[in-house]
């Protein structure tokens, strides 16, 4: 692939009466790089260099301090000039202007570098030498790497001018031709920051950072349009960048963050890539007030927490202040901090989290702030791994049009570290929301797997939350599904779809005594929710649960074995349809509507199971009721009309011994059958289950008769006996 090139020497207007078309440009490779900082006469270079005795060397091109030296002695990794000293840093850039061939004036002949006049590289540029216009402008293409420099020589051939150490891709800034050593003892901090610095007053461009590990303390970036590359290869995923050829910033101080992008005015797209920044001490990135539409791509952040230490306390991965939108996190690793990513928020909008892989902080991802009024909207979490952090997997304080989607929350699974204890503790939660000042709103989960490991883990921590949706989640080894706490006042308006594995939901624990309501709605394709309300001595005695059952797939999504531990009240739990449909256990009361009504089941269906002391009604009780039912007419068990309510009406019995079967036998249920039919009517048992303690699968043998009536009790899971 070929670079272009293009400078203009002069300013494009104006221009010099002397400077005329017959000036010209060639292009040199560069031909040491110092490995090693030295003062001498003497420079410390990688082997394959180009010098030799007599050539003549352009020394630290990339600084301010920019001389020439007649080289005395070489080595195979060792540059010798005559007897000034002069310094060298690690990383500077040594040219080889090659032997003085000139006489008044240094008239330099190294081997210059091939040069086309168009990007296919089809014409070659004669002698490699390129004239200039009149006003000092040329341009060229070339295949280098970035580092090379130029000659200007006049009209007779001598030469008046050197561009050294520039980055041929235009608007590309490599941090080693400003000095810096990535040597990971070096402070780099000076050099890189003076890298940026020149790339923002150029209207931005791409600071370069090979392979290296660059000690730094806190850089900056205060303009637009400015990409920070490393030259990592691979995906930041759980084991991160590839080390043999990772690009590190290593902080060790603990002061501020290791990166800093903005200063407060409006700035936007600003990028690192394909880069680790370690930090034993401090944070790493900053997103300051207004750095809007930053991107983090293939990135690394580390800090000093571990499987084996806890992280250090108020140290952050990503910290995103107000009103800084559109950040973009991707294809990153972030561990180890007390906050991995943090979106304070406060207007900010548009952030996107997506294939991350956070794991070992405090909080792996915070979204909002505990103080309130910062709220972050319109954001996605989506396609990520967020596990084993010590406290929350994803704390949600202030948030709006939450989206958090296809992601795996785990608690741990984990062996134990080399101490042979965990950092995290049992309270580790994957999804907490509602704990700050503020009342998130409408907060979407789908498709999402809350991984658990024994029964002391609980899978959401619910504090206050307005519109909340789980969509297609899976819940596994979780002891308590979804929990709401009693000091929250507002929850309301929870949604749970097509969420296999949904356990327990306990409302209210003893951390106070505050009113509030809960309504949760469920469509779990007969997946119960169930749980307890107004629990321990601090319960709340004014709480209320407000739930509803839909229906999908003919299974009525139940809310089974709420109990009351105070004098809660459980106001309704309903179908779709509007009627009841609930276990209730000892402990509190249930709240009938204006009517008085007290409906348990639903219409077509049948209450299988009610415990309960003193129950008195004032009254009438309801039966699940079917009428108009015709009789099967094969005067078979096989071909026999199924029943499926307490109370059954058979209007047709149009043959002698046509048929009916009762229901799978459950201990204690009831069912009456009335015929209404013109025949006797044959009553069998369901597949497997007896009647009178007759045979198994064997008709009753006491048929009904017409205008009958019976009643039949099961005793047990097996046995109907009439009575």
């Amino acid at each position: 692939m070929l670079v272009h090139r293009e400078n203009s020497l002069l300013p494009s207007s104006g221009g010099d009466p002397s400077f005329g078309a017959a000036y010209s440009v060639t292009a040199y490779p560069v031909g040491a790089r110092a490995s090693a900082a030295s003062s001498g006469t003497t420079a410390t270079v990688d082997a394959g260099h180009s010098f030799r005795v007599g050539d003549n060397a352009l020394i630290r091109p990339g600084s301010s301090n920019v001389f020439t030296a007649a080289v005395t002695a070489v080595t195979a990794t060792t540059i010798t000039w005559g007897i000034e000293s002069y310094p060298i840093f690690a990383g500077d850039l040594l040219v080889n202007l090659g032997p003085d061939t000139g006489t008044s004036i240094p008239n330099y002949d190294a081997s210059s570098m091939a040069l086309y006049s168009d990007g296919d590289g089809t014409t070659s540029i004669t002698k490699s030498t390129v004239t200039c216009s009149s006003v000092g402008e040329y341009s060229y293409w070339h295949k280098g790497d970035g580092r090379f420099w130029e000659l200007l020589r006049d009209g007779d051939g001598d030469v008046v001018g050197v561009v050294a150490g520039y980055a041929g891709d235009p608007g590309r800034y490599n941090v080693c031709d400003f000095g810096a050593a990535g040597d990971g003892t070096t402070d780099d901090t000076a050099r890189i920051q003076a890298t940026i610095d020149a790339c923002e007053s150029n209207s931005g461009g791409i600071v370069q950072c090979p392979t290296g590990t660059y000690l730094v303390t806190n850089l900056t970036i205060e303009a637009s349009s400015v990409t920070l590359q490393g030259s990592s290869v691979g995906h930041a995923g759980r084991a991160g960048l590839t080390a043999s050829s990772a690009t590190k910033l290593l902080k060790a101080d603990a002061t501020g963050y290791a990166l800093t992008v903005g200063s407060g005015s409006v700035m936007q797209g600003i990028v690192l890539r394909d880069i680790a920044i370690y930090c034993s001490a401090g944070s790493a990135v900053k997103l300051n007030t207004n750095a809007t539409f930053s991107q983090l791509t293939n990135v690394q952040l580390k800090g000093a927490g571990s499987i084996d230490t806890a992280p250090t306390a108020s140290t952050y991965g990503v910290d995103q202040g107000a009103y800084a939108f559109g950040a973009t996190v991707v294809s990153c690793n972030v561990q180890g901090f007390d906050i991995g990513l943090w979106f304070r928020g406060n207007t900010a909008a548009q952030t996107e989290v997506h294939r991350c892989w956070v794991e070992y902080n405090n909080v792996g991802i915070r979204c909002g702030d505990t103080a309130g009024g910062t709220i972050l909207s319109a954001s996605w979490i989506h396609h990520s791994t967020i596990e084993n952090n010590a406290t929350y997997n994803i704390e949600v304080q202030n948030a709006k049009e939450l989206y958090l989607e296809n992601l795996y929350l785990e608690v741990s699974l984990d062996g134990p570290a080399s101490d042979g204890t965990y950092i995290w503790s049992a309270a580790t939660i994957p999804l907490a929301i509602g704990l700050g000042a503020d009342v998130p709103e409408n907060i979407h989960v789908r498709d999402c797997r809350f991984q658990g490991t024994n029964t002391a883990d609980r899978a959401v921590d619910l504090t206050n939350v307005q519109g909340l949706v789980f969509d297609g989640c899976r819940f596994l080894n979780f002891g308590e599904t979804l929990f709401v706490r009693n000091n929250a006042t507002s929850v309301e308006n929870i949604y749970f779809g097509n969420c296999p594995g949904f356990g327990p939901t306990n409302i209210s624990d003893t951390d106070g005594v505050e009113a509030m309501t809960t309504r949760i709605t469920a469509s779990l394709n007969g997946h119960a929710i169930y749980g307890t309300l107004g629990v321990g001595a601090g319960a709340p005695t004014t709480a209320q649960l407000v739930a509803k059952a839909g229906k999908v797939g003919g299974h009525a999504a139940a809310f089974q074995r709420f109990s009351s531990g105070q004098t809660a009240d459980i106001v309704s739990v309903e179908t779709e349809t509007g009627t009841k449909l609930i276990g209730f256990n000892a402990g509190g009361h249930l709240t009938p509507e204006a009517d008085g009504a007290l409906d348990l089941g639903e219409p077509g269906g049948s209450f299988r199971k009610i415990y309960a002391v003193d129950i008195v009604s004032t009254g009438l009780v309801q039966a699940s009721v079917t009428a108009g039912i015709t009789a099967g007419t094969t005067q078979s068990q096989a071909g026999a009309t199924a029943l499926t309510t307490e109370i059954n009406q058979v209007s047709t019995c149009a043959n002698p011994n046509d048929g009916v079967k009762l229901p799978t036998a459950v201990a204690g249920q009831y069912i009456t059958i009335i015929n209404n039919g013109a025949q006797n009517l044959q009553i069998w048992p369901n597949t497997d289950d007896a009647i009178d303690a007759g045979s198994v699968d064997a008709v009753d043998s006491n048929v009904l008769a017409a205008a009958g009536v019976r009643r039949y009790v099961a005793y047990d899971a097996t046995n109907w006996e009439a009575v």
